[in-house]
């Protein structure tokens, strides 16, 4: 892969955006550009990210570097 864009994961504007430019692959960032009081709702929005893409789309891995009680 040569690139990786990184896309706050409480934005479904933003990833539908970023779904439709050139990158190789998009990482939903859930933490650094998430506030700390939307981090929960930011996970369902993630959710629905990954659920409303082509059948074509595969998710390549997911990692979690907190517990989801942290915030």
């Amino acid at each position: 892969m040569r690139s990786f864009l990184f896309v706050p994961g409480d934005s479904l504007r933003k990833f539908e955006k970023a779904s439709s430019g050139d990158a190789d692959a998009l990482v939903i960032d859930l933490e650094d550009s998430v506030a700390a009081s939307s981090k929960a709702g930011a996970r369902q929005t993630a959710v629905s990210m990954l659920h409303g893409q082509d059948p074509f789309f595969q998710p390549a891995g997911l990692r979690r570097t907190a517990d989801c009680e942290d915030g």
